[in-house]
């Protein structure tokens, strides 16, 4: 345990984990040849100087037949230092054993020595004095309190004192696997070797010599725990080779026993809660296992890889990472669509930006395959190091739900907080700053951008207080990423931005068009001093359908947007040759489409992974290739020219409807299949200093379009034209006007206000069914808002009655219209008079935009607050009375 987490080590990777299940900061080892999954050890220590914490650790490895044990340490945020390499020899039953004596002493049990070394404050490690091992290849030890006690592989007990001499020797018919010291002597367990199996666990003598022994028909014992009453517990393998978790009573009789997934179980730890916790192996892969005290759990829980995010609804699932890259892992695309036949409709897609600065130096910034190493991007902002950002956080609707209900009862929050919840990194949140590496965050808290609701409205997220994140969809992954690096990709200028992107998804099957769709929000900001003249933004893509080398491409400037479809009716079948394995669409074919949802499409290009793409040719150097990339950008082709199409110049590739005969698609004209990378852009745009341009990107899955040549304008527009209505009318996540908690005087009533724009039905509670209701009653008041989807979210707020003082609340009545609003708002407010009204407008990094004061001693406002000078976005309007104060969320749309 690391205070209230687990702490997992492997041969590669060091691993924390919280009370459930969620990786909280992992750090994978240096490469090291021929990796050996035994002789582990780990522990943390402080530094004398600096007073941080590190970690020193052993490893194994062996290379030209000989086998070697390191022993080095790692501090967080510098990495792997101080490596000390001591010869041995390796088995697969038996490697080195490091045991620690303090915290500066060592006893190393190994097949070739058995070594005392010493740790020293200056980070040096000395060996203090090193022995032949003359009594075989060690299994398991422990220090006792005068001596070292060890087993071996053929059987062996045997005792050295501190200075190496063999105190006593005894043998046992058994491999004993693990041994641990019990006030009596000692309690081991056993690995069986041949069926039918025969695991035991063992007491023995505080000799050596063995009192009892219980076996069962499990495969092995590989890690045992004395209980404080007595009982004893081992897991390992079973009979049926699964994770076994086997609970004896003192006298070796079977108390339970549990069996999990197939796997062998290596560790095991009593939690705080008086559960177990295990950890052990499948395969290749790492297990952790969390029970209550009867060994029963939910669902095994695969551990994450760091950093990274799936989401999934019933139709789409999908893995994100702290990358400019979407989809793609450095080996294939995790964009599953159909999820369960595991197909793809986009392979990678990425955003592009570049522009003209005032004295006409191109910046550009560009990301395609990561896996060679190469991009424009990393994580983190302008003003931070890449470890305070390196990992993507994801939050669902369901757990703000939770969270907000739990903080409605008694505002505090009793349950275990989600980790994304806890550290969401949003301004000024005290909760944020272990990366996962282990380091510390060095960023500024009050520059955390992630957006958020302020419930008590002081500028500052946390969860404590009420806060939650401000999400879109169901479900939303959220990171950030900025040029202010060395550009690999395209060795192009920095344009020193940052850009936050916002995945998410909806759970809303009544609705194809909607459930059938990712969203991609691309927030980037200008942190430079450079205005920028001439600036596009736009998205690149590898459009795979399934098999890639049979897709077609075109684009639909009328729905601002792009798509892939099949040359043939069958994916991957006629005239061409997929990679082995590669799962396809077979003939039930459908279209993917990339549209911009907030912006318009002014160019569309394309170019053929043979031949026409902008990257540098492997072994070729060049010191720029940036301009390549923005003409791709800017609808051109490779060397700067136009396209043209019947010796016209066009903005937009294939435009027309590949059904129409004579019009200017793939299809018509009928090209040889191949594998093509698209780039849809916007722009030009003027983009200044502290600017903020946001570009919305829909990815969605057309199923049952009939092929060859299909039609999409009577098909896939349709879909997309339906997508961009429901996303404009701001229906998918309206501003709901109410507050998490109103106070209610004695006698009074106070109005509910739940209305959203394109809601088709309200059900509270308490039965009502209007947008509005009246409330002169103390509680909970929920209500499911329906949208135009045939889907429906839930809204709740709490009315609390006033305290005994006669204390109200001190406004009655709070209304403001139209929102979302494209910059004037009408605010109409009732309530105690009061000297001087604040009205602050806040953005989401909690920035304070706009503010006035006003005269409220009348008790009554009605005023027009004009903020179409703002860039479009959530805001948050605060009214401030002295101590008291109301917030509401607040829509522009230009």
């Amino acid at each position: 345990m690391r205070g209230d987490h687990f702490l997992v080590y492997s041969q590669q990777r060091i691993i924390e984990l919280d009370q459930a299940g969620n990786l909280t900061a992992t750090v994978v080892g240096p490469a090291i040849p021929s990796l050996i999954g035994y002789g582990e050890f780990i522990t943390e220590k402080i530094d004398a100087q600096t007073g941080k914490p590190y970690f020193l650790m052993s490893s194994g490895y062996s290379a030209n037949n000989s086998f070697t044990l390191r022993i080095n340490e790692y501090h967080p945020g510098v990495g792997f230092i101080n490596e000390t390499n001591l010869d041995e020899t390796f088995s697969p039953l038996s490697s080195p054993l490091v045991l620690p004596l303090n915290d500066s002493v060592l006893f190393i049990l190994g097949r070739k020595y058995f070594r005392q070394v010493t740790h020293h404050t200056d980070h040096s490690l000395v060996v203090d004095w090193q022995l032949t091992n003359a009594i075989g290849s060690p299994t398991s030890g422990v220090i006792t309190g005068d001596s070292i006690v060890g087993t071996t592989q053929d059987g062996h007990i045997f005792a050295l004192s501190f200075q190496g001499n063999i105190l006593w020797n005894e043998l046992a018919p058994v491999n004993i696997t693990h041994l641990q010291k019990v006030d009596t002597g000692f309690l081991a367990c056993t690995r069986s070797t041949a069926m039918p199996y025969a695991a035991a666990v063992m007491r023995l003598s505080a000799a050596g010599t063995v009192i009892w022994t219980k076996s069962f028909p499990d495969q092995s014992y590989e890690y045992l725990l004395a209980e404080p009453d007595g009982s004893i517990t081992v897991t390992g393998r079973s009979d049926s080779s699964t994770v076994v978790l086997h609970h004896l009573q003192s006298d070796g009789n079977t108390a339970w026993r549990r069996t999990y997934q197939t796997g062998i179980g290596t560790a095991l730890l009593r939690t705080p809660d008086g559960g177990y916790a295990l950890t052990g192996l499948a395969g290749n892969r790492y297990l952790v296992i969390k029970t209550d005290d009867n060994g029963l759990t939910a669902m095994n829980k695969d551990l994450p890889l760091p950093g990274q995010k799936i989401l999934e609804n019933s139709i789409m699932k999908s893995t994100f990472f702290p990358s400019a890259t979407l989809f793609f892992d450095n080996t294939e695309s995790t964009f599953y669509v159909p999820k369960a036949d595991l197909t793809t409709l986009f392979f990678a897609a990425a955003p592009w930006v570049g522009g003209l600065d005032q004295d006409s130096l191109l910046h550009f910034a560009a990301s395609t395959y990561p896996n060679d190493g190469k991009s424009d991007y990393r994580s983190g902002l302008v003003q931070s190091p890449a470890a305070d950002f390196n990992r993507v956080w994801s939050v669902s609707r369901s757990d703000i739900e939770t969270l907000q209900q739990d903080w409605l009862d008694d505002g505090v929050i009793d349950q275990d907080v989600p980790y994304d919840l806890l550290t969401w990194p949003a301004k000024g949140n005290p909760d944020f700053g272990n990366n996962l590496d282990f380091s510390v965050s060095a960023t500024d808290k009050d520059l955390l951008p992630a957006p958020f609701v302020d419930i008590n409205g002081d500028g500052k997220y946390s969860v404590y207080d009420g806060d939650y994140p401000r999400i879109r969809g169901d479900q939303m992954a959220w990171w950030v990423l900025t040029d202010d690096t060395l550009h690999t990709r395209t060795n192009g200028v920095p344009l020193l931005v940052d850009i936050a992107i916002s995945a998410y998804l909806y759970d809303c099957a009544t609705y194809d068009p909607l459930n059938n769709t990712l969203f991609v929000d691309f927030k980037i900001i200008n942190q430079s001093n450079s205005l920028y003249t001439t600036m596009f933004a736009g998205i690149w893509s590898d459009p795979d359908l399934g098999c890639a080398y049979d897709d077609y491409i075109g684009s639909l400037p009328a729905e601002d947007a792009f798509y892939v479809y099949n040359q043939d009716p069958e994916d991957g079948q006629t005239g061409t040759t997929c990679p082995g394995g590669t799962p396809t669409f077979g003939n039930n074919v459908p279209v993917g489409s990339i549209a911009f949802t907030n912006v318009s499409l002014e160019k569309f290009s394309y170019y053929n992974n043979a031949g026409g793409s902008p990257t540098p040719p492997p072994g070729t150097t060049d010191p720029n290739y940036a301009d390549q990339y923005n003409n791709y950008l800017q609808g051109k082709w490779l060397d700067g020219s136009i396209p043209t199409y019947n010796g016209q110049p066009i903005d937009y590739q294939f435009p027309d409807n590949p059904a129409d005969p004579t019009g200017f698609s793939m299809c018509q004209q009928n090209l040889a299949p191949g594998d093509r990378r698209v780039i849809g852009s916007h722009g030009p745009f003027e983009f200044a200093p502290n600017d903020t341009f946001l570009l919305s990107v829909a990815f969605t899955y057309h199923p049952d379009i009939p092929l060859p040549c299909p039609d999409i304008f009577g098909t896939v527009q349709n879909d997309l034209h339906a997508l961009h209505t429901l996303v404009n009318s701001g229906a998918l996540d309206p501003p709901v006007n109410l507050m998490a908690n109103v106070h209610l005087a004695p006698g009074q009533s106070v109005l509910l206000d739940a209305t959203v724009p394109e809601a088709t039905a309200y059900n509270w509670s308490n039965g009502a069914q209007t947008a509005k209701i009246n409330v002169d009653q103390p509680g909970r008041y929920s209500v499911a808002i329906t949208r135009n989807t045939g889907c429906a979210d839930l809204e709740t707020v709490l009315a609390i009655a006033a305290s005994p003082t006669g204390e109200v609340s001190w406004l009655d009545q709070f209304h403001i219209f139209p929102n979302p609003s494209a910059g004037l708002f009408e605010l109409e407010i009732h309530g105690t008079a009061q000297p001087r009204l604040d009205v602050q407008l806040f953005n989401v990094l909690g920035q304070c935009v706009e503010n006035q004061a006003i005269n409220f001693s009348s008790g009554s406002l009605k005023r027009t607050f004009d903020y179409s000078q703002l860039p479009a976005g959530m805001y948050t309007l605060r009214l401030q009375a002295g101590e008291k104060f109301r917030v509401v969320k607040v829509i522009l749309q230009h």
